[in-house]
This record gives C-alpha cells, structure tokens and sequence, in this order.
C-alpha cells in the first residue's frame, strides 16, 4: 500500500472500532526510524488500544542498536502498549531481534511489553520468552495460526494469526481451549485447517469468505498478491469446495 493509503487506512479502523468497543492496533512499521515515527504520530492521534511494528527492513538498521534505537523512539512516541513483531516479511535474511534485546526494551520501557513471536527457532524462542511473563505482559504466536493449540499449552497469550475472515472461529478456539475444553477446542482446531488447507489449493478462499460475510465487497486484489485475480475466475468446482469446507465451522460462526 502506498502511504497515504496506510495512514487512511488506519484511521478506518480506528474509527470503526472505537464506537463497537472493539480493540484496535495499528501497524507503524517503517524501513528505519523516521518513516516508523511518521506512522506512529499519525496513529498516536487516531487513539488506537495499541500500536504493533515490525523491526525497520533498512540494510543500514540491521543491527541490534539500530533495533534498539528504533523501537526506544516508537516507545517514546506512543503513550500505549506497543506490540514487537520479530519478523521482516519485506526483507530477505533480516535479522531477528535478539530475545535479551526484547527483555531490554521491557526494563527501559513498561509499554513495551509485548511480542508477536514468528522468528525461528520459533517454539525455543517461545519458551524462553514465556519464561519472563514477569517482564513480558503479552507473548504472542503468529504463523497464521498454524501453531495455536500448541503454543497455548506452551503457555502463550494468544495468536495474532492474519485470518480475519475467520476471527469468531479463532475465538471460539482460544475460549474453549482456556475453559479446559481441550478436545473441542481440538475438533474446531481441524475443521478450520480445512480453511487453511483449501486457501493452499484454491488461492484467495480467505477473500471469498470475506466477501461471502459481507466484510468486502470484492476478493479481487493487485497483481503480484497471492491469488491476485481469484474473485473474478472462482470455478463451480471450487466454490462448492470451499462452501463444503465453510459449512463444518457452523458451531463456530457469530452471525
């Protein structure tokens, strides 16, 4: 997205949550620290819940201190949590921030106490991050949500897993899974990776769920995306599989 499309983008949400009473957080990452602070102003004044932000991509920052400089200035800017996301999508080989570096920031600063867990060794730096709840207020997976009921007996405190199509569902297991209801926690757990498992065969299901819940109107997306051009050329075949699919996370669904 370019940046005006960003900056409108959250305040959107912003915006929609905050009369719903529904927790709103704000990407501010940037490829250094004066694109990550531009972000960060704007959603400081939209009054999200939170601000999350991935290291800067920039091959000059790559170093722990320029870790640590960046995210020290988003911690100053924000008078909210902030949430670390250790990965670099955008950037080939990045450096994953180092587990003391994320303990560090959490001594020098209480509202940035939070991470989205998704660098490897995934699960070893897991367990060493829920070692340290005594710092760390928030420690959370990722993946897409592949990991979930594993990381939660890791002693995680949720997902953040990118599938917005199906949020009730994701819930529902995190609920279940927290009351002690392990097995049906379990059976919600499989019948969503059907989802995930058709959006591998059939490139943008997650669009066409949105579209079928009435949350976009298109499940078109720009060249270049995965599935790009999936809302205009989904073949019989493959909406009845996806609607099969669909059909088994009933238990699941909020109207």
């Amino acid at each position: 997205m370019s940046k005006e499309e960003r900056l409108h983008g959250m305040a959107v949400i912003a915006d929609t949550c905050r009369p719903l009473k529904v927790a709103s957080i704000l990407g501010v990452q940037g490829a250094n620290t004066a694109e990550m602070l531009d972000y960060a102003r704007h959603a400081e004044a939209l009054q999200p819940d939170a601000v999350i932000a991935m290291p800067p991509s920039a091959p000059e920052m790559q170093t722990v201190e320029g870790f640590h400089a960046y995210f020290a200035a988003l911690a100053k800017a924000v008078h909210r949590p902030v949430v670390l996301q250790t990965s670099i999508p955008s950037a080939r080989d990045a450096l994953a921030p180092p587990i003391e570096l994320i303990l560090r920031l959490a001594r020098e600063f209480p509202n940035l106490a939070y991470v989205k867990e998704e660098s490897p060794p995934l699960v070893a730096r897991m367990k060493e991050e829920v070692k340290h709840h005594d710092l760390l207020k928030g420690v959370f997976g990722a993946s897409g949500g592949d990991g979930l009921l594993y990381e939660m007996r890791l002693g995680l405190d949720g997902e953040m897993t990118g599938q917005g199509a199906y949020g009730d569902v994701m819930v529902a297991m995190y609920d279940l899974y927290r009351r002690g209801r392990a097995q049906d926690a379990t059976d919600a757990y499989s019948k969503w990776l059907l989802m995930r498992n058709c959006e591998a065969k059939i490139p943008g299901t997650q669009r066409y769920i949105f579209v079928k819940r009435g949350i976009f109107k298109s499940a078109a997306a720009r060249p270049g995306a995965t599935g790009a051009m999936a809302g205009h050329d989904f073949s019989p075949d493959a909406i009845a599989e996806i609607e099969m699919r669909y059909a088994a996370l009933k238990p699941y669904l909020v109207a």
